[in-house]
């Protein structure tokens, strides 16, 4: 198990995979992070097919998978309170602290989900950081009522719901199907993934909620220095076409590109389509 402490003593656990050729120092390293209550394992299918071309770095956000959290009491952020802005901002620079004890210059960015959030806000933040971006189903803008409404399982907001209710049962409250298409996949990976999203330190969860309920980059979005790709679905209920089509409008370099009949999920559910979307926009960008 290789991890990085912060400068807030948190272990960010990681996994750096390299199976380009030993004698081709030149290649360079995508990074692959997860969205909120995952973890680095969904993206594993990925790395074959990336990894003879690029180094891929995965790594687990504070409080999920392998890395640790904050103690209960305390703030997901380490400010002193966890908000809109201090949650992204020390997930960055969470992620700058591991490329800069792996001696990563630059990085192609991809981001599932919230961990596409977090990829444009460390876009924003160290552009010199950053080769492209994609961003897999992220809502880069205000994410729409229905689905916050759904997550807030009838409480005021997602937080409140999991601070009630903690993860174990607030998962059975509100299921899967919003951030997992119900219809793709075998019954033992719905069962699986499920399982996993309940691992999450209730206390941690709710700080990410503080953040993502108020995540909303519209204003800054026109400022994007970096080559932005969108790979979004035409039936997700957290990133409806219209809303990655206003984001696509926001960036001064972005395409979008849309995959019929898929709710959300499509980074785990389809890794070799993905990877290939990925690596061809990086090749038209160098």
């Amino acid at each position: 198990m290789a991890t990085v402490t912060t400068d807030d003593g948190i272990k960010i656990d990681y996994e750096f995979d390299d199976f380009t050729n030993p004698w081709d120092d030149e290649a360079e390293t995508i990074g692959l992070l997860h969205g909120s209550t995952l973890n680095k394992k969904f993206y594993a299918p990925m790395v074959p097919y990336l990894g003879r071309k690029f180094r891929v770095l995965r790594w687990d956000q504070r409080g999920r998978g392998a890395s640790t959290a904050p103690p209960p009491g305390s703030t997901l952020s380490g400010a002193p309170v966890d908000d809109g802005v201090t949650v992204v901002q020390r997930y960055a620079r969470d992620a700058l602290c591991l490329m800069d004890h792996l001696g990563i210059k630059k990085i192609h960015w991809v981001g599932d989900s919230s961990g596409g959030i977090t990829g444009a806000n460390f876009a924003l933040m160290f552009p010199e950081r950053v080769h492209t971006l994609t961003c897999i189903q992220a809502p880069l803008v205000k994410i729409p009522a229905d689905f916050e409404k759904a997550w807030a399982a009838g409480e005021k907001d997602p937080a409140t719901a999991i601070e009630k209710y903690g993860m174990a049962d607030y998962y059975e409250r509100i299921g899967t199907t919003w951030v997992t298409d119900p219809k793709k996949g075998n019954e033992r990976f719905q069962a699986w993934q499920k399982e996993e999203r309940k691992k999450i330190a209730t206390h941690s969860y709710i700080g990410h909620w503080k953040w993502q309920s108020l995540a909303d980059l519209t204003e800054q979005l026109p400022g994007m220095k970096v080559p932005v790709q969108l790979l979004s679905s035409d039936r997700s209920g957290i990133c409806p076409v219209e809303q990655q089509e206003r984001i696509r409008d926001l960036i001064p370099d972005c395409e979008l590109k849309i995959y019929s009949d898929y709710g959300h999920g499509i980074a785990f559910l389809e890794p070799e389509r993905i990877a290939a979307d990925v690596m061809d926009f990086i090749a038209r960008k160098r």
